[in-house]
């Protein structure tokens, strides 16, 4: 779900000189910024910056371009075990639900080894492991609740014909209640999440790491690989640049650390719009609720059925609102070790913050608006300062058991 997450960026001043006073007052306010603020949002000027760069390199046609996207493509299906890119889809596999599970730790592996190939540089290949695991554990929470139906149907259904609406009672009790998304909700919402995200990033990451930037970038600007709007293109490009600048720079740490934050910028802002904004209310209601949920002590049948069914049915009822609450507690938690959930983040919000919405989704990223108690992007960089081989380890453990956390 998750990460199971990440963005930092600079910005571009660009000034029209009407007289060398203001030019000059222009440069102090410029040089006013923190020196160690980690996340300000480009400027238009960054955006047209990353657009309009220029190169030495002579990007090939547009054929070239295509085949090395499909090659690139190929080799991020194939890492996860599915070669045939025309066959990957997952439109048909919700009703193999151990598949989409089993597709999840591949793709938490992928990660991770991702970042092992260079654990100074692919940095946001690490805590995409890491949030991805979290979306796993998420997905085994959700397929919980499906186990509580199983039982209420094997209970109710013993030759009478109120299985359907039995269920629909219990449901409705919880989710109806609350304002909650269903289980199927919740499922497709972290299978699209997990799968889009792997699918829109990973073959850039094959193409950085095999040395082909330069056609990676031409790939990106000619859109053969279309991003989601053009703001998300420029980011993309430009931090891919700014990876390239801190590696060739000695592996400046602040500059890659800046550059992979505005892939996450992407990540979050463009890719994760995809799946997060269908259920942005469902998922606040989820926040709102959650202590409310992992208490609730189960609630009366409406009928006057034999205790062999109620008391079972009531568990189940006690169960499903259990369940939400312990999926709203990991859904809202950092995938990152020693990292605040987005309650405790982000003190302005409280427990009406919701990590559906964009702003809020990225104040406890990158610790502004108030997140200032252990959000995300600076718990993630202070332990790759600090605790690397803890994070390597991690990950080796990742490519062992499919979950980094």
């Amino acid at each position: 779900m998750n990460f199971l997450c990440v963005v930092l960026i600079i910005t571009t001043f660009t000034f029209e000189v009407e007289s060398v006073s203001k030019s000059k007052n222009g440069l102090l306010r410029g040089l006013k910024k923190k020196k160690d603020q980690s996340v300000i949002d480009p400027s238009a000027g960054a955006i047209a910056a990353a657009n309009s760069a220029v190169s030495t390199y002579t990007c090939p046609s547009n054929d070239v371009l295509q085949g090395k996207y499909d090659e690139w493509t190929n080799a991020a299906w194939t890492e996860i075990g599915e070669p045939n890119v025309a066959h990957h889809r997952m439109a048909n596999l919700d009703m193999f639900r151990f598949l989409v599970t089993k597709r999840n730790k591949k793709i938490n592996k992928a990660y991770a080894k991702m970042f092992l190939k260079n654990p100074d540089v692919y940095l946001w290949s690490g805590m995409a492991s890491l949030a991805s695991s979290k979306v796993g554990h998420t997905m085994d929470l959700v397929r919980n609740i499906w186990k509580i139906q199983e039982t209420v149907n094997q209970i109710a259904c013993l030759g009478f014909d109120w299985c359907a609406s039995l269920w629909e009672w219990v449901q409705n009790k919880v989710i109806g209640a609350f304002g909650l998304p269903t289980a199927e909700e919740m499922w497709v919402m972290l299978r699209k999440g997990n799968y889009m995200i792997f699918e829109d990033i990973y073959w850039s990451w094959i193409a950085y790491d095999r040395g082909e930037f330069d056609d990676l970038i031409c790939v990106l600007q000619k859109d053969i690989h279309s991003s989601t709007d053009a703001q998300s293109k420029a980011k993309t490009i430009e931090g891919w640049k700014q990876i390239k600048r801190g590696q060739d720079n000695g592996n400046n740490f602040e500059e890659i650390f800046e550059g992979n934050l505005k892939l996450l910028w992407h990540e979050q802002h463009s890719a994760q719009t995809w799946f997060y904004n269908e259920l942005k209310q469902k998922i606040g209601n989820l926040a709102e609720h959650i202590e409310d949920l992992r208490t609730y002590d189960g609630d009366a049948l409406p009928w006057v059925v034999p205790d062999l069914i109620e008391k079972p049915v009531e568990k189940a009822l006690k169960e499903l609102a259990n369940a939400f609450g312990d999926i709203a507690a990991e859904l809202f938690a950092s995938p990152i070790k020693g990292g605040k959930n987005i309650f405790e983040s982000c003190h302005s919000t409280g427990h009406s913050a919701n990590v559906a919405d964009w702003t809020h989704r990225w104040n406890w990223i990158t610790g502004v608006g108030g997140c200032t108690d252990a959000p995300m992007g600076p718990t993630w960089k202070t332990r790759l300062q600090t605790k690397k081989a803890e994070v390597m380890q991690d990950m080796r453990t990742c490519l062992s058991t499919g979950f980094s956390i």
